[in-house]
């Protein structure tokens, strides 16, 4: 089940992509440790993310979630809470894929096949 809405979080008034909240799991990849995560919001420039071990400040890492997010650094840690920003933003299309489920109700760029087949989340322009 994935919880949609706009997430309010300290220091958001000085991002410029809004952030939907969410709450699903996804792989977190740091050099070949792979842990579980879950995302707690999304934007198309970051997320926040939940982890019973979060990595340290500065930290490169890769997440998959439904569809493969790209790289990421981590920006802040706060108890088991981290964010994240993207190397490369994400489109407005990956991000409703990935609070909608679904790749029906967007307009399909190339190297999508299927709804059941795993798609970048930079989608080309």
């Amino acid at each position: 089940m994935i919880n949609t809405g706009v997430a309010q979080q300290q220091g958001a008034g000085q991002r410029s992509a809004r952030r939907l909240k969410t709450f699903q799991v996804a792989s977190m990849h740091i050099g070949d440790d792979v842990r579980r995560v879950h995302l707690l919001n999304l934007s198309t420039t970051g997320a926040m993310v939940h982890a019973s071990d979060p990595p340290a400040k500065g930290a490169s890492c890769r997440l998959d979630a439904a569809i493969d997010l790209g790289s990421a650094h981590v920006t802040w840690v706060s108890g088991q809470r981290f964010g994240v920003m993207f190397d490369r933003p994400l489109s407005d299309a990956s991000l409703a894929i990935l609070i909608d489920g679904t790749i029906s109700n967007v307009s399909a760029g190339p190297g999508i096949v299927s709804p059941s087949r795993r798609i970048p989340a930079v989608l080309p322009r």
